[in-house]
This record gives C-alpha cells, structure tokens and sequence, in this order.
C-alpha cells in the first residue's frame, strides 16, 4: 500500500517512521521516499493501522487508491 505522509522535516523523521511502522505485525518493508513524501508498506496489515500509527507520530496520512 501507499500512503501519502505529511509534516516530515527530515531524514531523521522518515527513519523514526519507517522503524515505527516496521514494528507493525504484519509488515514486511516499510519505505519512505522523503522527496516525494510517499511510504511504502508491504505485507499484510490493515491500512487503518498504518494511518493511525502515522498520526499518532504526529504526522499526517492519506492513503493512496
């Protein structure tokens, strides 16, 4: 799944992101491209969780269809 993410500074904010979401059962690679603010998670995890754990590291999520 892609999900467009928000609000990242730096590349110590998509370190904490990809560590965080890694941590999700069900993940197997989470990606984030700083320059085009899209992650990339593999794996079979519901999306809702991702959003939330996204948000909940204070940043902003959206799916992408």
């Amino acid at each position: 799944m892609n999900i467009q993410v928000t609000g990242m500074h730096c590349g110590s904010c998509v370190r904490t992101l990809e560590h965080v979401l890694g941590k999700l059962d069900g993940v197997k690679t989470a990606k984030i491209d700083f320059q085009t603010e899209v992650a990339t998670i593999e794996g079979q995890v519901e999306a809702d969780l991702v959003l939330e754990t996204i948000r909940e590291e204070g940043y902003g999520a959206t799916l992408i269809s």
